[in-house]
């Protein structure tokens, strides 16, 4: 009967001593807390390119105090940032609705997510957290990275993008499990999308060819040719525009009463523009010629490119020789 009466007495100290150590990880307390800087900006993107993950140093200062400390002999705290919704995205500024996706991660090669939605508390796996060693009370601040890191799509519009969100700071046991929320500070997140044109997915696209033919009895056939290019997309009002490098499709050479050149006109549609051009215009083609600039239509231009060119009947005898000219069509975001 003692024995038994001994066994529930031990029993009972064993679960006091348990329960006696959890409270010393709530002894450490912060209170009060604010963060520097209120921004993080995800850099400017250009299209084409790969976006990088863009480091914000984020300074927390604040008032702490630990009469224990945690087991370990330390405190914890951790920052979270609190959106209505997700996934994040960035608005586009001076309206419109086009949007930026966007993430705020702890590593610059990916890590966790950041971002959390709703009134309370948020996972240990949204939060950064960072230690510190505990003392009767304190002043101090404190250093961590964020990385910032815009996620365009690959027809995402020109301009400058923003968000407004939180940061929060919340006291935290050295096991990263989040407590109280001490203090919630607007946050703005901002990006750039740099304007660009593309054909086919490249700015530059590689050159093309046309033939004029000539007839046997040595004129000019002045059949328009025809050429198309899918996949033309600017992210901004563009501008198309075409030039001539020599006034014409010449040849060398000069004398003989012969005609060493054939005129041409050319067209050249996209999304709204009608860009045309008429070597006839500026006689002897002594070098470059261009064609009005013509608008596209529509915040965000995009379709097929089609080009017309259309020689023109030769008034002499043409000179024996190769004929050529680069006939360039630019589209220009405005």
């Amino acid at each position: 009967m003692m024995i038994r009466q001994y066994q529930t007495v031990l029993f009972l100290i064993l679960l006091f001593g348990c329960s006696h150590a959890q409270p010393a990880n709530a002894l450490c307390a912060i209170l009060t807390a604010s963060a520097t800087p209120l921004t993080a900006n995800t850099g400017t993107f250009a299209p084409g390119s790969t976006p990088s993950a863009q480091p914000v140093v984020i300074n927390v200062k604040g008032t702490f105090i630990a009469a224990l400390g945690d087991l370990a002999g330390g405190c914890a705290a951790a920052i979270s940032f609190n959106r209505s919704s997700l996934p994040a995205s960035m608005l586009i500024s001076g309206g419109g609705t086009a949007t930026l996706p966007y993430q705020l991660r702890d590593s610059s090669s990916g890590g966790k997510s950041l971002l959390y939605t709703g009134s309370g508390i948020p996972s240990s796996a949204n939060a950064l957290t960072f230690t510190f060693p505990a003392a009767l009370l304190s002043i101090d601040n404190f250093n961590v990275t964020v990385w910032a890191q815009a996620q365009p799509n690959v027809t995402q519009q020109a301009g400058s993008y923003l968000d407004n969100i939180t940061i929060d700071v919340f006291t935290s046991t050295l096991a990263g499990i989040l407590q109280g929320r001490v203090s919630a500070q607007g946050f703005t997140v901002t990006g750039t999308v740099l304007k660009s044109c593309t054909v086919g997915g490249v700015h530059t696209p590689a050159a093309d060819t046309a033939v004029i033919p000539i007839t046997a009895s040595g004129n000019v056939n002045t059949a328009p040719i025809n050429r198309s290019y899918s996949n033309a997309f600017c992210n901004s009002p563009a501008n198309v525009q075409l030039t001539s490098d020599n006034g014409a499709v010449t040849t060398g050479g000069s004398g003989g009463g012969l005609q060493r050149l054939i005129n041409y006109s050319a067209s050249a549609s996209f999304s709204g523009a009608a860009a045309s051009l008429n070597t006839a215009t500026s006689p002897g083609a002594t070098g470059a010629e261009s064609g009005p600039v013509s608008p596209t239509s529509g915040t965000s231009p995009t379709g097929s490119l089609g080009v017309t060119i259309t020689p023109q009947i030769n008034a002499q005898p043409l000179a024996a020789g190769n004929y050529s000219d680069t006939l360039r069509i630019t589209i220009t975001p405005q």
